[in-house]
């Protein structure tokens, strides 16, 4: 068995000695099933040239083969060269040109992936399929795909933001989603009858583009005013972003269903929906900053949850008083009993007052908004992931008993959060909750609280105060990670009361110290608290050494207030019991100093 193994070396090594010396210098490789395979460059000459053939054997650029090389100036690939692997030339900050030939069938995914020098690719007529990101970011003059080309891969020439034109041959069959997103000076395309497959978003952010014409021969897509639809004009594909020269855009009366990301970034600045709509879909709307106001007709029941998000200059959002399953108030989006709120217009500033009858704020509802303020009523039980993310307007929150669970990343990115309160009643904080919030300062955390995930305060870089009036939660050790010790040297400190159980010198990274209040308190999670040897009792938490009172009555109508214990706070607590409980059909108690 070993035979075949030591004539494989052989054939490597004379492969090796056969090779030119300029590449056995310039290139690491592999043989195997009758090709070379090159996987690495190690000359320093910035202009490369790789063969078609050595020594009679096809020549195959691996994977990763140039991968951020920062000496690579220019690469041409003579005819023979069968394939080019992923991530050839991924992060190649110096590469200006590379020449493909048509030997080459299949460009890799992410092959050019972020080459911020590429201004030149020339690709050969054989070329039939360019991967996904093949040119990602890479600043290309221009661009002349050869007719042999019949897929252009999701994001294949994303960022491509040089591009003046573009020309897309009868041949291609396939154009991923995003393919060209981000060439913002490409003024048009022409979309042959060849293409039965376009991706969402194939041409969002192409921000001078005023016009996506359909070959009428299409058999899957069609085109009305530089618009793009489906065959029968039901669907909305994509709206040029560039507008289509009317600053009001009418949808037409046959489309049922608006698409996904369908006006995404558009420069439009007024849209009417008719009523023949039934379907926004998701990142339909966003990012479209011109865009003031939008009114759903009656006729929707289905909007995406992420339909109008990042619409910085939208104030406001109108329902039609037909609509039965949405409805809107002061401007804002809910479903049509005003109990789950779906969007906040993302350019409403201010204070925004939740209404009483609302129960859940859904996910990115209130995602990177201009407001400052917000009242969350006790009606809200549900705070989904996403639901405040990137609010940087936001200034301060106090979230309700109501909510039990605090959702990942529902508050994540709020960088002008300062402080947080969170009421008792809640219990859980998930993970990222409140991550990467850098200007939040202070946290109050309730009794309540019994589990904290991973980084719910991470990355908080001011965070230096949080406090915790119970016993400690369950948490992990990198709660507070990237806090701001990694910027000032003072880690923060978490401050507990005396009286309290379950803590220790650190809480979830964090240092911990008494808590001493301004006033007594009893400890309504101590597990004192109620009848214990035939004796009511409970735990009370302040300073330490202080004399504390405990006074009692019976009626709270009218009370009258009799001293029962002075007690001692050693270590900043005491245990109070009242040996005449029993005598009495009900009995309050209070605390005052002596």
């Amino acid at each position: 068995m070993k035979q075949p193994y030591r004539w494989q070396i052989i054939w490597v090594l004379l492969c090796l000695l056969l090779l030119p010396a300029v590449v056995r210098a310039q290139f690491t490789f592999t043989t195997n099933n009758g090709a070379i395979t090159i996987t690495g460059y190690t000359g320093a000459d910035g202009s490369v040239t790789v063969p078609g053939t050595t020594n009679g054997l096809p020549v195959v650029i691996g994977d990763a083969a140039f991968i951020n090389s920062s000496t690579l100036t220019s690469l041409t690939l003579l005819n023979g060269v069968k394939n080019i692997g992923v991530s050839i030339c991924y992060n190649c900050p110096n590469l200006a040109s590379v020449t493909i030939p048509g030997s080459v069938t299949n460009i890799g995914n992410n092959a050019f992936y972020f080459c911020p020098g590429l201004t030149n690719a020339s690709i050969g007529n054989g070329v039939a399929s360019i991967g996904t990101g093949a040119f990602t970011f890479a600043p290309l003059l221009s661009l002349t795909l050869p007719g042999s080309v019949t897929n252009i891969g999701p994001g294949a020439f994303n960022g491509c933001y040089a591009l003046t034109s573009l020309t897309i041959p009868a041949s291609v069959k396939s154009i991923g989603s995003n393919a060209f997103y981000n060439c913002h000076q490409i003024p048009g395309v022409v979309i042959p009858a060849s293409v039965v497959s376009i991706g969402v978003g194939a041409f969002e952010l192409c921000s001078a583009m005023t016009n996506i014409t359909v070959d009428t021969a299409n058999p899957n897509y069609a085109s009305v005013a530089g618009v793009l639809f489906n065959k029968n004009l039901t669907t909305l594909l994509e709206y040029p972003g560039g507008g289509n020269g009317s600053s009001n855009y009418v949808i037409p009366g046959s489309v049922k269903n608006i698409g996904v990301a369908a006006f995404a970034d558009c420069l439009q600045t007024n849209v009417t929906i008719p009523s023949s709509v039934t379907s926004i879909g998701d990142n339909a709307f966003n990012d479209c900053t011109p865009l003031t106001s939008l009114t759903i007709s009656g006729s929707v029941t289905n909007i995406g949850a992420t339909a109008l998000n990042f619409c910085f200059g939208m104030t406001n959002i109108t329902v039609d008083a037909t609509n039965t399953k949405y409805a809107s108030a002061d401007g804002v989006l809910y479903d049509q009993a005003i109990t789950r709120l779906l969007q906040y217009p993302a350019g409403k500033p201010g204070k925004f007052v939740i209404p009483g009858t609302v129960k859940t704020i859904a996910g990115y509802s209130c995602v990177e908004s201009a407001m400052n303020h917000v009242v969350i009523p006790s009606s809200v039980t549900n705070i989904e992931s996403w639901a405040f993310a990137y609010n940087f307007s936001l200034v301060d929150v106090t979230i309700p008993g109501s909510v039990r669970n605090i959702r990942s990343l529902a508050f994540w990115n709020c960088n002008g959060l300062t402080n947080v309160t969170i009421l008792e009643g809640v219990t859980n904080i998930e993970s990222t909750a409140f991550g990467s919030c850098y200007g939040l300062i202070s946290v109050t955390l309730p009794a309540s609280l019994q589990t904290i995930g991973v980084q719910a305060f991470g990355n908080c870089s001011s965070l230096t105060n949080v406090y915790c009036p119970g016993n400690a939660p369950t948490v992990v050790t990198n709660i507070f990670t990237g806090n701001n010790s990694a910027f000032t040297g003072d880690p923060g400190t978490v401050y507990y009361l005396p009286g309290t159980t379950g803590w220790t010198n650190t809480f979830g990274g964090l240092p911990t110290a008494l808590w001493y209040l301004p006033n007594p308190l009893i400890l309504n999670t101590d597990s004192g608290l109620g009848v214990r040897t035939n004796r009511f009792g409970f735990t009370i938490s302040w300073a330490t050494n202080n004399l504390v009172v405990v006074e009692a009555c019976t009626n709270l109508s009218h009370p009258a207030w009799q001293p029962v214990q002075t007690n001692t706070l050693t270590g900043g607590m005491a245990y109070f019991s009242d040996l005449q409980w029993t005598n009495y059909p009900g009995r309050f108690y209070r605390l005052r100093s002596p």
